[in-house]
């Protein structure tokens, strides 16, 4: 046998010597017990050829995280990044039209925070609470003119709050939405052990983007690669053992099974029963219970 499990725990033993150092504790807690009983369980396994080894990439937080790596991957994606609120080129129109003095205008074009990149979305600029009392307040038939000078905000500004409150928000709250929902989902099921890959926060993130209404948020690499960012993720091989268990008794389940085939067609042919009424669970997205 090429394999030596003996040789194998010295290897083992020297390696985590080196790591961790010597224990003057000759007393093992029940944890390292448990681990090391299911550490010695792989090693039963590989010398019974049942031990299968599985490595994979997954998605974990990392406190030493280097953003230049992220930078890379979204310039390689080549694919713009969805930042900028779409309407923000109807509030410089409205803007126009709602008393403001040309020079004002001029100057607000021309500084550098109110350009169209940087500028905040009407939606974020205002309390949560406030936006819903003036859609409230529009909703109960008053005019946009009033809203303006009961909630001491340009008509225009009003406008605006209305219209993304009808398309569920503007881009730039949408896309802070999705982001903050796939935050949650990350951290739950980090929490529950599970394994994250990158798909898995493009699967959350279309579900939040059809929750909103967003048909064109694409879930692209450069979402992903600033998701990662922006939450110091990185990606880890995870190694995994797999073991494959032995089936005991399998003749008698086997023979149990086809007496239940027998006895489900003897069933079927005395009680003439119709085939409309008969129905093979496998073919059925039924949850058991």
């Amino acid at each position: 046998m090429d394999f030596n499990p003996v040789s194998s725990i010295k290897v083992l033993l020297s390696l985590a010597i080196a790591k961790f150092g010597r224990s003057d504790d000759e007393n093992s807690s029940i944890e390292d017990n448990v681990f090391a009983r299911h550490i010695f369980d792989q090693y039963v396994a590989k010398t019974e050829m049942r031990l299968e080894i599985e490595e994979e990439i997954g998605l974990v937080y990392d406190d030493d995280y280097d953003s230049d790596v992220e930078d890379e991957e979204i310039e390689e994606s080549g694919q713009p990044q969805p930042i900028e609120d779409e309407d923000d080129s109807d509030d410089q129109a409205e803007g126009a039209t709602s008393g403001e003095s040309p020079e004002r205008m001029e100057q607000s074009d021309t500084s550098p925070e109110s350009s169209p990149r940087n500028r905040i979305p009407a939606d974020l600029s205002i309390s949560a609470s406030t936006i819903e009392k003036i859609n409230d307040y529009i909703a109960s038939g008053y005019s946009y003119s009033q809203a303006a000078r009961c909630f001491h905000r340009p008509i225009h500004k009003i406008r605006k709050l209305v219209e993304l409150n009808d398309k569920g928000g503007s881009t730039i709250s949408k896309l802070r939405q999705i982001n903050d929902y796939c935050k949650i989902k990350f951290d739950e099921f980090r929490s529950n052990g599970a394994i994250i890959h990158y798909w898995t926060i493009q699967a959350w993130a279309r579900d939040k983007a059809v929750a909103l209404n967003y048909p064109d948020f694409k879930a692209s690499l450069s979402f992903i690669a600033r998701f990662k960012r922006s939450n110091r993720i990185v990606g880890r091989k995870i190694t995994r053992f797999v073991t494959r268990g032995e089936i005991e008794g399998e003749d008698a389940i086997l023979e149990s099974a086809r007496q239940f085939v027998n006895s489900v067609n003897s069933l079927e042919q005395s009680a003439e029963i119709d085939e409309d009424f008969i129905f093979n669970t496998d073919h059925r997205r039924w949850n058991m219970r």
